[in-house]
């Protein structure tokens, strides 16, 4: 059916018409907010609803979890060695054609699996799971890092 069978706008609210048992509401509302969740961050990561922020997946390379960069077709974004802060903290991280596999502190140390495992723990970029980066523009060449999804 249409998503008008299922839900309804009405005085500010988004509404379901589906009759939910009580037993399996705090399911169906936790499902629903996910489904919201996950479809307002795909089109927010769309170029042409932002041009100064992109969306990554977070995979994994020898056990390691890296970030795979989308299509620079379709996306501009650095490359090569650009200044990256992440909660607060400064940051270079190295954009190659493909991913982004190394963000150095200001000793040199590639702190990237450190930063994403803090975001998510140790399950970031396994297989099965979906994890994601969004990336913006802070100004001029800098950009930021932060994890999809709530805190």
């Amino acid at each position: 059916g249409k998503p008008s069978d299922y839900f309804k706008f009405e005085d500010d609210k988004f509404i379901s018409t589906i009759d939910v048992s009580k037993l399996l509401l705090d399911y169906f509302e936790a499902m629903a907010q996910e489904l919201i969740d996950w479809r307002i961050r795909e089109y927010l990561a769309r170029p042409a609803l932002n041009p100064d922020s992109f969306q990554c997946r977070i995979i994994q390379s020898g056990g390691r979890p890296i970030i795979r960069l989308p299509d620079r077709d379709k996306y501009e974004f650095p490359e090569g060695e650009t200044t990256l802060e992440v909660n607060g903290e400064n940051y270079t991280a190295r954009f190659v054609k493909y991913f982004l596999n190394v963000i150095r502190d200001s000793s040199g140390e590639n702190v990237l699996g450190e930063l994403i495992r803090g975001f998510y723990g140790q399950d970031a970029g396994q297989p099965g799971t979906r994890f994601d980066v969004i990336f913006s523009r802070a100004s001029g060449t800098s950009w930021s890092m932060q994890k999809v999804g709530k805190e």
